[in-house]
């Protein structure tokens, strides 16, 4: 029955297009058997134990967690002849695909298909049929970088549709699994530098079942694991070892071997071994060939530098019902370090530390064996960076010299971390990149997209203290302030500063004294302002005002520091600090009294007899000025205009006298002397019916003294006009004319300083000020820095000014620096000191007789006793005084007797009427003096001029020299008001 067999043989071929695996020999219950069977040559000759695969991409088939370890990029395209006609082929695509939460994952797309030719199994009583399988796959592959970067997990989704003649089916179906490796480690063995452990699991084939006619399939689903030993060298021996387990729905478990051998990743040669298989032979082999960047006349077709070719064979031997079979695949991709983003700092960064550190992707060479060294290169030419990373790819060698010769760049430096360094950059804009080179001189350039030279910007930083000022207070105290102190802090940097912090220092420089005047070498510094600034913009100034107190006087070093904890990253610290000297101000008082004396009077009062004859000048009628305006006293006939007028009911008679001794014989020039007289007291306001003109006389001849001054001063006295009134009249308007004599004596203000000067004054100046007057004095004796002593200031005229006034006054000081400085104003009352060191009372005498002319003068006596009383040093004395008419010497005989004569009336007056004063009075009273006419009216002052009121040259001096004075005096007060009693007589 040969028909019979063959359409057995190619119904069972059909059958089986549709199982995993083509060492299954026996109906199974699941179906889509295809799933099972791994593409491309490499694998077969590795008898499929590829779980644990890291370097091949049709490895994801066994184990989508291989995918993680996928090349950048690659394509791969295998096709396989297999027995019966039956063919399969396949392409596969894989990249590295970039998502927002990863970098290192991998994508696949592949395409797997499986074929049979058009067959005739029913001996044309049907028509010819065809059988046929397709996958299309899409697997995610993902390094776990955040746990390591040597565990990758993976997942692919399939969809499968499978056709037999007529019927179709399809489903869809999920793989997962993992792969975990080692890092590099050394053996040190002969030709096997170094080790790499890897192992894998996965499950595959999870899906609905393939339903054909409502009959459904389940789908063949597998549970994986292997390990893998790779040893070798980058440019030499590599060695593969490797085992897998696999346990597929409804068949037993089985193992496989497999191992390599390849020599500078040119040539390789692999075996495999399946302990399981049944239909075919459990032998195994394959070649490779991998073509690394040639170069050359119709190369480039194949590759190109930085890429391969890889060309894989492989063969399974022929089992008891089928014949050998054959792979071949071709594999493209990438040789050179893989891909990486300069992670940061990136355009548009400002770095605020002098200190950058550079980051990037971590990157790695797809070779087992092969290592990487990274270049970092940076400058602030653009340009530069960017030509020497593009002679890395150009020219790796000479890229390498240059480095390692030196380069005009800012920075290079070699590592294999995933970050850099740079210490020490200023501000400005600098650009870098990093620049990867495998041992085969393969360059990749950092960055993605086209953009392979970063840039960022360090900000120019610096905090500068600006200025310290000392505004020092203009003002003279006694407390510990100084003024106040101005600190200006400016960010000159591009950006804002924040939180660090500013202080001011105070330190004195020895010796210095203290407030309280003392002297000491010793003294701590002071902090006087510790703050954290919070934020300072670009191009802003804060300014700090404190008050300054310090006890410390002297000259002081103050220090502002800036970050001095350094918090910022600056390009300049030396204007962090600023130390500057600054000198306290004049410290003190100026003090006086609340009132102070600024002259004393010394007041001599005399009451003075008026004088009621006006004498003419020989045959004229004019009123001489002496009588009319005041030249030292009171004028009489201003005096009496002045009473009559207050007592308009009195009268007052005029009678003229004309002498011929003087050449006059007319009575006619008496009267008019009389009515020249009358005339001038109505001009002064006088009613003219209050006077009366009796008709003149013509006087007697007079025998004259041989003395022709004599003769001349009597004739003088004989042409006048006489003034009288009654009784009533002589107690109203003949009483003594009350004449005050004030001598005034400038008494300078004592004021004291007490002001101690850091820096020594070179000017000190008190200043009084009384409404808008003002008077300064400049102490020139007060200079240096101890200002301690008392300033005498004098009134200025006129001091009428200052008299009475409530006067300001302030000490001002300028000191070598140029600093002006005042005291608060001060007040001080200015009076004066009056003081009446001698009382007189001059009665009038008669020509040549001892009597007083009026009596009413005892009335006043006695009322300045009883003041006199009152003073524990007062004193009184009758004194007698004639005129210089006759000789001296009787005149002065004619004194002395006035003066007894006053003093013995006096005496019995006092016993009559004032019996209880007499015992006191006598105690008081010195002994009568006459003093003739060696003393006219006069009064001396203390500074020895005189004030001559009795002029012996005229008329009524004469009549004023012709007196008895009784003198109340003081002994008790100072020096400056002692007087001789009498108007300048000598005292007792």
């Amino acid at each position: 029955m040969p028909g019979t067999s063959k359409r057995f043989f190619l119904l069972a071929c059909a059958g089986l297009f549709t199982l995993l695996g083509a060492n299954a020999l026996a109906q199974v219950r699941s179906g889509a058997a295809f799933l099972n069977t791994l593409p491309t040559a490499r694998l077969q000759a590795l008898a499929g134990g590829v779980t644990s695969t890291l370097d091949d991409p049709y490895a994801l088939y066994a184990n989508p967690g291989a995918a993680g370890f996928l090349r950048e990029w690659q394509w791969s395209a295998s096709y396989t002849r297999w027995i019966a006609d039956v063919y399969n082929a396949s392409l596969l695509y894989g990249r590295r695909l970039r998502l927002p939460w990863s970098s290192s994952g991998r994508v696949a797309a592949a395409l797997y298909y499986q074929g049979m030719p058009e067959f005739d199994s029913s001996d044309h009583a049907a028509p010819a049929a065809t059988a046929g399988d397709l996958v299309l796959g899409l697997t995610w592959g993902q390094r776990l970088s955040s746990i390591s970067d040597n565990v990758s997990v993976g997942a692919s989704a399939k969809y499968l549709r499978s056709s037999l003649a007529q019927y179709t089916a399809s489903t869809l179906a999920a793989d997962a699994g993992f792969v975990v490796r080692s890092d590099l480690f050394d053996l040190g063995l002969p030709l096997l530098d170094y080790g790499i452990l890897s192992a894998g699991a996965s499950i595959s084939n999870l899906g609905h079942p393939l339903t054909f006619e409502q009959q459904a399939t389940p789908l063949p689903r597998a549970l994986r694991v292997g390990a893998s030993f790779y040893a070798g060298t980058h440019d030499g021996l590599q060695l593969h070892f490797l085992a897998d387990y696999r346990k597929a729905r409804d068949l037993d478990g089985d193992f496989t071997l497999g191992a390599e051998i390849s020599w500078s990743r040119l040539f390789a040669v692999a075996l495999g071994y399946n302990f399981a298989n049944d239909l075919m032979d459990r032998v195994s082999l394959g070649a490779s060939i991998r073509l690394d960047d040639i170069s050359g006349p119709g190369t480039r077709i194949l590759s190109s530098r930085g890429d391969a070719v890889q060309f894989d064979l492989a063969s399974l031997g022929e089992g008891e019902f089928f014949s050998r079979t054959y792979r071949g695949t071709v594999t493209y991709y990438p040789l050179g370090p893989e891909s990486f983003a300069l992670s940061a700092p990136v355009r548009g960064d400002t770095v605020r530390s002098a200190k950058v550190v550079l980051r990037w992707e971590n990157t790695r060479d797809p070779d087992l064996y092969d290592q990487l060294s990274l270049w970092v290169l940076l400058d602030q030419d653009p340009d530069s960076v960017r030509e020497l990373a593009e002679l890395a790819q150009a020219d790796p060698g000479q890229f390498e010299s240059l480095l390692r010769e030196g380069t005009p760049l800012r920075f290079t430096a070699q590592t294999t971390a995933d970050t850099c360094v740079v210490p020490g950059l200023t501000s400005g804009v600098y650009y870098w990149t990093v620049v990867a080179l495998d041992l085969d001189k393969h360059a990749h350039i950092g960055g993605l997209w086209g953009r392979h030279v970063e840039e960022f910007f360090v900000p120019y930083s610096d905090i500068r203290i600006k200025n310290l000022q000392f505004k020092y207070s203009p003002w003279i105290t006694e407390d510990d302030y100084q003024g106040t102190l101005r600190l200006e802090l400016s960010n000159d940097s591009d950006l804002v500063e924040r939180n660090f912090n500013v202080s001011l220092i105070d330190s004195v420089v020895p010796p210095h004294w203290t407030l309280q005047g003392s002297r000491t070498e010793e003294s701590s510094p002071v902090v006087l302002l510790d703050s954290t600034v919070s934020a300072l913009a670009p191009g802003q100034t804060l300014v700090f005002e404190l008050p300054w107190h310090t006890r410390d006087l002297g000259e002081h070093v103050l220090t502002a520091a800036a970050d001095a904890r350094q918090v910022l990253s600056e390009d300049d610290l030396t204007n962090n600090l600023l130390q500057k000297h600054f000198f306290t101000i004049p410290k003190g008082k100026v003090s006086a009294a609340d009132t102070a004396v600024i002259f004393r009077v010394s007041q001599v009062a005399i009451d003075m007899p008026i004088i009621t004859e006006v004498c003419f000048a020989a045959n004229r009628t004019e009123v001489q000025p002496q009588y009319l305006h005041r030249s030292v006293i009171d004028p009489p006939l201003r005096v009496l205009s002045s009473r009559l007028k207050q007592f308009p009911y009195l009268k007052i008679t005029l009678q003229g006298f004309a002498d011929p001794n003087s050449g006059e014989t007319d009575t006619t020039l008496a009267n008019r002397r009389a009515e020249a007289v009358r005339d001038s007291l109505v001009a002064l306001g006088v009613e003219e019916k209050q006077i009366q003109i009796l008709p003149g006389k013509l006087l007697p001849v007079r025998l004259l003294p041989a003395n022709k001054q004599d003769a001349k001063w009597i004739l003088q006295e004989r042409r006048c006009v006489k003034i009288t009134a009654n009784h009533a009249g002589q107690m109203a308007l003949f009483q003594p004319v009350h004449h005050v004599d004030s001598e005034k004596l400038p008494t300078p203000v004592p004021f004291n300083l007490q002001i101690r000067c850091a820096a020594p004054s070179v000017r000190t100046l008190l200043v009084c000020r009384a409404g808008s007057t003002r008077d300064s004095l400049l102490a020139r004796a007060l200079t240096g820095r101890r200002l301690v002593g008392k300033i005498q200031w004098h009134v200025p005229e006129p001091d009428s000014l200052w008299l009475d006034q409530q006067a300001a006054y302030e000490v001002r000081v300028v000191d070598k620096l140029g600093r002006r400085f005042r005291s608060h104003p001060q007040h001080v009352r200015l009076t004066q000191d009056v003081f009446t060191r001698e009382y007189r009372i001059a009665f009038p005498m008669k020509f040549a007789q001892p009597n007083p002319l009026y009596g009413f003068y005892w009335t006043r006596v006695f009322e300045q006793i009883k003041k006199m009383l009152k003073q524990p040093d007062g004193r009184m004395r009758f004194a007698g005084f004639a005129c210089a008419i006759g000789p001296e010497k009787i005149n002065l005989r004619l004194s002395e007797r006035r003066a007894r004569r006053f003093h013995e009336d006096f005496l019995k007056l006092l016993d009559e009427n004032y019996p209880d004063l007499a015992t006191k009075v006598r105690e008081r009273l010195d002994p009568p003096k006459g003093y003739g006419e060696a003393v006219p009216l006069q009064v001396v002052h203390l500074d020895g001029r005189r004030v001559l009121i009795g002029d012996n040259n005229k008329p009524m001096g004469r009549k004023l020299n012709r007196r008895i004075e009784v003198i109340f005096y003081r002994t008790g007060k100072p020096s400056w008001s002692q007087a001789q009693p009498g108007g300048g007589s000598p005292q007792p």
